[in-house]
This record gives structure tokens, C-alpha cells and sequence, in this order.
């Protein structure tokens, strides 16, 4: 009995605030919503200068890795990524990246082609410390410390058959 009168209830109030009686579930009703309006500008007014800036983070730059067996693999690895990122992204064997990224266990060694030597940001402190001499003859650079940017298109790395 406590129940029906609850309900009967709530439908008298939402009757009594309501004009009709069949009005209150309008709001649900996409079509009686109006739309919004908005303008349409020919094809030549519009131009997305200011987008450009804002988008420069999409751009892709194209990473050969080469694996141990000489083949290649070529990865378009967004800017801002690191080499690192762009090789586990693509799948390739031979980077095992145990500490994520954070330049903590050496193990995303990659050896950098000659010819791009000198295109790259040198090291850091950071990736420094985690290279010995040895290491920097050798052109190895931790790829989690290779930042991509645009210029990085067509660079060149070899993957070792280990990291240890």
C-alpha cells in the first residue's frame, strides 16, 4: 500500500509541474531539441595557418633500425617519441627497455650509423653515465634518450643481437 501511494505521488507532482500531461518526457526526445547552428564558410575563406603550430607534434619521422642479421626495418615514429619507443612500437626484437625509458639499466644500447653522428643532440649527463668510453667509440647511444623530432627522418640504427 506505502508503495502505490509513493508513486502516485511523484506522478500527481509531475503532472502539476508540467504543462500537459504527455510533456514531461520531451526532454528526451533528440528531436525536440533544436540544433545548433553553424556557419559555413566557403573553401578559400578558411585557412588552417594557425593549426599548423599546434599540430607539429604529428609529425613523423622515418627510423631505419637494422637488426643484427642486416636487415632493415623502417618505422614512422611520431616526434616527440623516443628511438627506443619507435622500435618496441614496430615490434623489433633486440631492445628490451627493462626500466621504460628512464636511462636506468642500458639495456636500449643501439649503435648510431656514422653519417648521423654528428645530426644528433649529443649526450646528455644522464645517458653519459651510462655509457663508457668503450660505448661512445663504438657510436652506441641509449635510444631511449633519442628524441624524435623531424630532423631525425631517415636515421639510421642498428639493433645488437643482445644488450648484455
Amino acid at each position: 500500500m506505502n508503495v502505490f501511494v509513493r508513486r502516485h505521488s511523484i506522478s500527481r507532482v509531475m503532472n502539476a509541474n508540467c504543462a500537459s500531461k504527455n510533456s514531461w518526457p520531451q526532454f528526451l526526445n533528440s528531436a525536440s531539441r533544436p540544433m545548433p547552428t553553424v556557419p559555413i564558410y566557403p573553401a578559400s575563406i578558411i585557412q588552417p595557418t594557425h593549426l599548423v603550430s599546434s599540430l607539429e607534434f604529428l609529425k613523423m619521422a622515418k627510423i631505419i633500425y637494422r637488426d643484427s642479421a642486416g636487415r632493415e626495418h623502417v618505422s614512422d615514429v611520431p616526434s616527440g617519441h623516443s628511438v627506443m619507443r619507435g622500435a618496441l612500437d614496430a615490434g623489433l626484437d633486440g631492445i628490451l627497455a627493462v626500466c621504460g625509458g628512464a636511462a636506468a639499466c642500458g639495456t636500449c644500447r643501439v649503435k648510431v650509423d656514422e653519417a648521423w653522428l654528428d645530426r644528433l643532440p649529443a649526450p646528455e649527463d644522464l645517458e653519459n653515465s651510462m655509457l663508457d668510453d668503450e660505448d661512445r667509440a663504438a657510436r652506441i647511444r641509449l635510444s631511449c634518450q633519442l628524441l624524435v623530432t623531424p630532423e631525425f627522418d631517415g636515421l639510421v640504427v642498428e639493433i645488437p643481437a643482445s644488450q648484455f
